[in-house]
C-alpha cells in the first residue's frame, strides 16, 4: 500500500492454495468477481490490486503438486491485471 501511495500501479497475488490469508487481510472494495473477455479481473482496495484463490473459491481445496502447479499457472496467466509498474 505504501508504493501505492506513491503513485505507483501495484497489485497482490495470494499464492496459498491450501488456506488463502489475503481475503482474511484485506476486504476489496467490491467482492464481485468480475470478467474481462476470459480473463478474471482483479479486486481492488485502496488502488491496489487483489487476487487471491480466496476470493473465487470458498474454502480451501484439497490438492497435490501438479494439480497446484496447473491451478497456479492458470490462475497467474488468467488474471486480468492491466498495467502494473
Amino acid at each position: 500500500y505504501s508504493l501505492s501511495k506513491l503513485g505507483a500501479s501495484v497489485g497482490i497475488f495470494d499464492a496459498d492454495i491450501y488456506g488463502p490469508s489475503l481475503p482474511t487481510m484485506v476486504t476489496p472494495d467490491s467482492d464481485v468477481v468480475e470478467f474481462v473477455g476470459r480473463q478474471i479481473k482483479t479486486l481492488e482496495r485502496d488502488g491496489v490490486q487483489l487476487m487471491s484463490f480466496g476470493y473465487v473459491n470458498e474454502g480451501s481445496a484439497v490438492m497435490r503438486g501438479p494439480m497446484i502447479t496447473q491451478l497456479l499457472d492458470q490462475f497467474l496467466s488468467l488474471t486480468y491485471w492491466g498495467p502494473l509498474d
